[in-house]
């Protein structure tokens, strides 16, 4: 019996194409399958299909694969028969009195078999052998227990698949664990919980939480009542852009009701920002129409925003930056964004152990906004009474904690 080590996805799918190519008979058992560059070779090669089970736990396995061999009476879905996962990776071939059995890391998918680092042993020897007959009936006993890709299974998994995509995709890289700053002001912000996070923005050493409240309570009618940004008025758009001098009147103009449209972030100073924001810019709109006004914003939703927020400023010499971008974004989802700007973001940046010098566009998503979307106080619950208000608003409110006009 020879024995050979495969330490990497490279070399596991070369030999694996080779065994392919050259083979009478596969059997296989896998967790997961996507199309691959082997996927077509395997497909040219059906007719030596014995076995083939491949398991579909946590939507891993894309049904376009699943598609193009269901017609095979060979194919079977893993059922979990155990509380654990199904995630055997097991490819056992025989030509003539030969077999191989190559058993490892690497599944039937084209990161597995491309771009992870993955490892397996390669074990060839006759086929009488007792280590194959025991790793067959390892696939056999898979496939008398697997489910079939009828037309009904195979409708329902990819609706599925389809609905868990997004999931997917934020698991799909791994983020490093970052550490507030040793001068950190709040190095215990992310494990707050929610009684905590409250204290902390009730306690604004300018005692103007209700006035913050007014505002974003304003900015929500506004955005409710304008199905666009370019439709809202001239002085509303410069209201909600941070462009009106602190403690203008209401828009009606009631005296009565006074808002301080400089809370979370003044743009006053931002010259060519006001200009887009006055002269209307379709970008800004398109931008901000990107972003959904209920349930969940993902980095797609970001990503299109940005790419239009930027194109605002095409041509000009002075561009949009992070401040002036994320004040549109806090306005019209205070539950998600904050605007970080000069007066708050050193210590929000230090707390969350990333660099107020070098934030930019996609360091705000992956640096700024993902850290808060894990904190203890924002994955709670809403809560009843007064409190459910400043959850509504909740990343917004991080302004009460770190804004500080020195």
């Amino acid at each position: 019996m020879k024995t050979e080590f495969l330490p990497t996805s490279d070399t596991i799918s070369a030999k694996l194409t080779r065994l392919v190519n050259k083979s009478s008979e596969i059997f296989c058992a896998v967790a997961w399958a996507t199309e691959n560059p082997l996927s077509k070779t395997l497909i040219k090669s059906e007719n030596k299909i014995q076995r083939l089970v491949i398991g579909t736990c946590f939507y891993q396995t894309d049904p376009k694969i699943l598609a193009k061999l269901q017609h095979l009476d060979q194919l079977r879905i893993a059922t979990n028969r155990r509380k654990g996962v199904f995630h055997p990776k097991i490819y056992l071939f025989f030509s003539k009195n030969e077999a191989t059995a190559i058993i490892g890391s690497a599944n039937f998918t084209n990161n597995g078999l491309t771009c992870n680092d993955e490892a397996a042993l390669c074990v060839t020897g006759s086929s009488e052998e007792e280590i194959f007959k025991e790793i067959k009936e390892s696939i056999e006993d898979h496939y008398r227990n697997g489910l079939i890709v009828d037309d009904e299974f195979l409708e329902s998994y990819t609706r599925q698949y389809k609905a868990m995509q997004a999931h997917r995709n934020a698991l799909a890289g791994s983020r490093p664990v970052r550490r507030p700053a040793r001068d950190a002001l709040h190095p215990e912000l992310l494990s707050l919980d929610w009684d905590g996070f409250v204290d902390r923005v009730k306690n604004d050493q300018f005692n103007d939480y209700d006035k913050r409240i007014n505002v974003l309570n304003e900015s929500r009618h506004l955005f409710l009542q304008y199905d666009q940004f370019l439709n809202m008025p001239r002085s509303v758009r410069r209201a909600i852009s941070g462009l009106l001098t602190e403690g203008l009147p209401h828009l009606d103009d009631n005296p009565n009701s006074i808002f301080f449209w400089g809370w979370f972030g003044s743009m006053t100073g931002s010259g060519e920002f006001q200009n887009r924001i006055n002269e209307n810019d379709e970008y800004i709109s398109i931008g901000l129409s990107c972003i959904p006004s209920l349930g969940e914003v993902n980095k797609d939703h970001y990503d299109a925003y940005i790419e239009n927020f930027v194109m605002a400023f095409d041509g000009r010499k002075r561009k949009g930056g992070i401040a002036t971008a994320s004040r549109l974004l806090t306005m019209k989802r205070p539950d998600l964004f904050v605007c970080v700007n000069d007066k708050n973001k050193r210590d929000l940046c230090k707390d969350l152990g990333c660099s107020p010098t070098t934030l930019d566009f996609d360091k705000y998503w992956s640096h700024i906004i993902e850290p808060i979307t894990e904190a203890v106080w924002w994955q709670c619950r809403r809560p009843n009474g007064r409190n459910g208000v400043t959850w509504d608003y909740r990343s917004a409110m991080l302004d009460a904690i770190y804004y500080n006009p020195n």
